[in-house]
């Protein structure tokens, strides 16, 4: 089965996911060690195309933070494949 593409609306799918998950952009923010407004920062970013907004590490704190029900390679599939 050839590998589909992968872009910013499957990083923002599974960003959203782990918002929904932590109940909401704040708690995320927690675990991210930054502020409500860097994570909507984020998220416009994600929005508008723009996947490097989510840094590897962002990514790996909240593969953390949810106990892998959202995973590194589903928000950077192209760091972690």
């Amino acid at each position: 089965m050839p590998k589909t593409k992968f872009g910013p609306a499957d990083a923002l799918k599974a960003f959203d996911r782990a918002c929904g998950l932590l109940g909401n952009q704040i708690e995320v923010a927690r675990h991210l060690g930054m502020t409500q407004q860097g994570i909507s920062k984020i998220r416009r970013s994600l929005i508008k195309g723009n996947i490097r907004a989510l840094k590897g590490e962002y990514a790996k704190a909240l593969e953390d933070a949810t106990g892998g029900a959202v995973t590194r390679p589903q928000l950077r599939r192209d760091i972690f494949g």
